[in-house]
């Protein structure tokens, strides 16, 4: 049996977060710009991928408010798991039954705004 709806949907909208934050938050690496110059074909229009990332930058711009207005405890172990590739460890609970409350805190505040 696999994971609940609402932990997939969850863990979807942290990788797009974890990846926007390790981007700078949607900054490019060495200030480079993502296009070239060039010529269109005459009017303005976005390809797919161009509205994709930029449905994917509102959602990591949302889910890092939610993230930051969760304790400190549970943001923490979110910028573990998604950010640093899950160095945080916790005297008192287990790293996953942390990181699984975490991340169902972070869906009930985070899912009115990304879902």
């Amino acid at each position: 049996m696999g994971a609940p709806e609402w932990l997939e949907k969850a863990h979807y909208h942290l990788v797009i977060w974890g990846i926007w934050r390790k981007s700078a938050r949607g900054s490019t690496a060495k200030g480079y710009p993502t296009h070239a110059a060039g010529l269109g074909t005459g009017g303005v229009s976005a390809d797919f991928e161009d509205m994709a990332d930029e449905a994917d930058c509102r959602s990591a711009r949302a889910c890092d408010a939610v993230i930051n207005d969760l304790q400190d405890l549970y943001r923490i172990a979110l910028e573990s798991e998604y950010l640093l590739q899950g160095v945080f460890k916790h005297n008192r609970r287990s790293t996953a039954e942390l990181l699984l409350d975490a991340q169902d805190a972070f869906w009930q505040k985070a899912r009115r705004l990304v879902d």
